[in-house]
């Protein structure tokens, strides 16, 4: 029995472009537990202000699906496409 698989280019580029956004919006929660422990351990009265910006900010990022306020730098996406995997409607390029 053979399997072919299809998909296409356009399904790709949605995957990716709601990762980036999810990316960009969502803390992973170990990230949010280190600055909700970082905050509470800080002791240096500027430093805290700060860890409590950073935690407002993050807070609002995913309420109102607003990007995190940091340098998120540039998104590379690597993909292993197996060979009897056929993109359609345009190229894994395209999407």
């Amino acid at each position: 029995m053979e399997w072919s698989r299809e998909i296409t280019a356009g399904a790709i580029a949605d995957c990716v472009a709601r990762l980036c956004v999810r990316a960009c919006t969502a803390l992973p929660a170990p990230v949010s537990a280190l600055l909700r422990k970082a905050d509470e351990a800080e002791p240096y009265p500027p430093a805290k202000e700060a860890l409590a910006l950073i935690r407002k900010n993050a807070e609002i990022a995913k309420t109102e699906s607003l990007p995190i306020c940091q340098d998120t730098g540039m998104t590379v996406v690597f993909a292993d496409v197996g060979q009897d995997v056929h993109i359609t409607g345009g190229t894994l390029e395209d999407a």
